[in-house]
This record gives C-alpha cells, sequence and structure tokens, in this order.
C-alpha cells in the first residue's frame, strides 16, 4: 500500500473496525517499505509521537481555534 492510500484509509478510518484495518495497514507498510518512513523504529516513533502531542496546543492556535480543554485522553 502507497502513502496515499494510506492517507485514504486514515481519513475514511470511523470505527473500530476501520482503526484495526488502518493500524495494520501501517504495520504492513513498514514491512515492505521501511524505507518510506521517517521514523521506522519504535523509539523514533515514540519520540516523535510524543512531540507531537506536546505541539498539538500550537496547532489549533496556528488555525485560530481553541485548545480543548475538556479532552479525555484515555484509550
Amino acid at each position: 500500500m502507497n502513502n496515499m492510500q494510506l492517507f485514504v484509509l486514515a481519513d475514511q478510518t470511523q470505527t473500530r473496525n476501520d482503526l484495526v484495518t488502518f493500524v495494520e495497514a501501517l504495520r504492513s507498510s513498514l514491512e515492505t517499505q521501511r524505507e518510506d518512513w521517517e521514523n521506522p523504529t519504535l523509539d523514533q516513533y515514540l519520540e516523535a509521537l510524543g512531540a507531537v502531542l506536546e505541539s498539538l496546543e500550537y496547532g489549533f492556535q496556528n488555525r485560530g481555534e481553541e485548545f480543548p480543554k475538556d479532552v479525555d485522553w484515555r484509550l
């Protein structure tokens, strides 16, 4: 699955089963196209995920939106 197909699949994710399908597609992509991944190791991925989570508020500000205060972060 190429990157564009992954983006489309991510955009279409609405249910738990959709998310499972998307995560499986990501894993398959990592196995077959590791060179296309910016963060191909768990360590690199978790570091990048942490950075994204830390900067979420700024993304909202850049779009002129208020960062939600009452988000439930539990999985």
